[in-house]
């Protein structure tokens, strides 16, 4: 069976897709995790930490790693849309460390 994201491709390459309107989840890309005393710490920075901070928990660094791959996909696809020339919109907060 095909997964979504070729069976979405196949159908953009056909012409079958005149709009896209894409979102992933900003759970680990929110700047709303901040070093504070009374909440979590921040699984990512603006620099080398970027893709992930070292030393983070297992759970953490799942959390990193879906965040990970759910924006390349995402990027993928968008850069298919460039490339057929297909309009989309891509949604996420301002604030999201995506953006950078």
């Amino acid at each position: 069976a095909l997964s979504n994201r070729k069976r979405l491709l196949r159908d953009m390459r056909r012409g079958r897709v005149v709009f896209l309107w894409m979102g992933f989840p900003c759970t680990s890309w929110s700047m709303a995790r901040r070093l504070t005393h009374s909440g979590p710490g921040p699984l990512r920075d603006g620099g080398p930490g970027l893709w992930g901070l070292p030393g983070l928990s297992e759970r953490d660094q799942a959390k990193v790693d879906l965040g990970n791959g759910l924006l390349r996909v995402t990027a993928s696809i968008a850069r298919e849309a460039i490339r057929l020339r297909i309009l989309f919109v891509l949604e996420n907060p301002k604030s999201s460390r995506a953006w950078l």
